[in-house]
């Protein structure tokens, strides 16, 4: 086991820090990420960091003491990249949410929508150079956006499991709409009348639900076509479609001006583009804006 210093594992430093605050841990080899991250982080209200690490084997060594709800980890590492700590790291920390960063490569896009099979809960493209994540309001945004609504979702989740452990709940399978909790929902007895498109829209977090809601109905995936808009960059959507036709069997590719609609086919939106539905006389064709 590598030693952890205290400069790589160390309280909050916000002095506002509560008990309510989202704790984040940053996993990179480049000192300068781990440091703008790591100020990103405490610059925002309801964010602290606990913890900043080189490699994977000292996050590994140092997830527990750090404790974290959101897991920032970088694939490409000495000593132990992203992708071998990341069992690890979870199962050291099954509650943390883990969002991988990469730069925005084909091989990087690949091996980070692996990750999200393996149980990361996200991921986010990082700028090629360090000067390029100093300068870069759209990572730093797209970053920051990701983690609280993965941190908030967690500590929702917690506060609903601890008020359900005090005292045992008499509104489960009843609408929750107060805000001190997201709403939880009764499903709707099922239509006698079969759809015929099925919609699927997904932000942060949504690879792995959609992959899951897929597999899930696939025996009637023959029956209708199904569209899917997961806000992901251009360099993802193709390989995202790649996996949800891998996983359930499906043919699934990117959506293309002029598709014709078909049942069976699994269209997912190209990363940058809205995808509509236009008819052509009888025929509804997919349309990119």
């Amino acid at each position: 086991m590598n030693a952890i210093t205290s400069h790589e594992l160390s309280a909050p430093d916000k002095s506002s820090q509560n008990q309510g605050d989202i704790r984040v841990m940053i996993v990179d080899d480049s000192v300068v990420v781990r440091g703008l991250v790591s100020r990103w982080v405490e610059e925002e209200d309801g964010l602290c960091s606990v913890g900043k690490f080189s490699n994977g084997q000292k996050a590994t060594d140092g997830v527990v003491a750090a404790d974290p709800d959101i897991i920032i980890l970088d694939i490409e590492m000495p000593v132990m990249d992203g992708m071998q700590a990341l069992p690890q790291i979870l199962k050291l920390a099954p509650n943390a949410k883990v969002i991988m960063a990469s730069t925005l490569t084909q091989r990087n896009a690949e091996i980070s929508l692996n990750a999200l099979s393996l149980g990361a809960a996200d991921y986010v493209p990082k700028p090629v150079s360090n000067s390029g994540v100093t300068t870069s309001t759209e990572f730093r945004r797209d970053l920051l956006d990701k983690v609280r609504a993965l941190g908030s979702a967690k500590k929702s989740r917690s506060r609903i499991s601890s008020r359900r452990a005090d005292k045992p709940s008499q509104s489960i399978g009843k609408v929750v709409t107060n805000s001190a909790a997201p709403a939880q929902y009764n499903l709707r007895p099922f239509s006698n009348v079969r759809p015929r498109v099925l919609v699927i829209g997904s932000s942060t977090g949504g690879p792995p639900a959609v992959m899951k809601v897929l597999e899930d109905v696939a025996p009637v995936l023959k029956y209708l076509p199904v569209l899917i808009t997961q806000h992901m960059p251009a360099t993802f959507t193709g390989i995202f479609a790649g996996h949800l036709g891998r996983g359930t069997g499906v043919a699934t590719k990117e959506g293309e001006d002029g598709d014709p609609l078909k049942a069976g086919n699994i269209y997912v939106a190209p990363g940058g583009k809205h995808m509509i539905v236009e008819r052509d006389g009888a025929k509804p064709l997919i349309r990119l804006t």
